[in-house]
């Protein structure tokens, strides 16, 4: 796994993230797949007034997946590109309290991606685990892995919550 961040403001005040992803996972006895990964990320952060924040971004992702199945006797192989586009708006309100600081922050994300997924019949090695929770709701990618892709079209309400405080941390 390889990834390279640029650095911030730079290609259309941007930023550009490019990740390479390989795996040979090879098993005498059972499931075996090779896996190839290309994808650049370009985001840019907007801060408008009274705190507001707009993310802007889009991905494009290469896959080259061949898999042996031997559960389901199945021999294969995919290549799939992968593009995806996302807005997210962000607008943190704080209170200052004696005990520490209480942020509350309303979210909205549109994410959108072509419907079309891997093969049923791939192995889910990276992504079989997978946990959608507060961290990685709002995400354009959920899953932690390269082997399930996060398809079609979605909007995200949220509304995140934290309090502060000095002693606490």
């Amino acid at each position: 796994h390889y990834e390279h961040i640029s650095r911030p403001r730079g290609f259309w005040g941007g930023q550009i993230s490019t990740t390479l992803d390989t795996l040979n996972l090879y098993r005498p006895s059972g499931n075996r797949q090779s896996r190839f990964m290309l994808g650049t990320k370009w985001q840019r952060p907007i801060l408008l007034d009274h705190g507001q924040r707009i993310d802007l971004g889009g991905s494009i992702g290469g896959y080259v997946i061949q898999y042996h199945n031997k559960d389901q006797n199945v021999f294969g192989g995919c290549s799939q590109v992968f593009p995806q586009i996302f807005a997210k708006w962000e607008w943190p309100f704080i209170k200052y309290l004696s005990q520490g600081s209480m942020v509350l922050s309303p979210q909205i994300s549109v994410i959108s991606a072509p419907q079309k997924d891997f093969p049923d019949t791939l192995n889910r090695e990276d992504s079989i685990l997978s946990e959608f929770n507060d961290e990685n709701i709002m995400d354009e990618q959920r899953f932690t892995g390269y082997d399930s892709l996060d398809v079609g079209q979605r909007i995200n309400l949220g509304l995140k919550w934290a309090f502060y405080s000095p002693e606490l941390g």
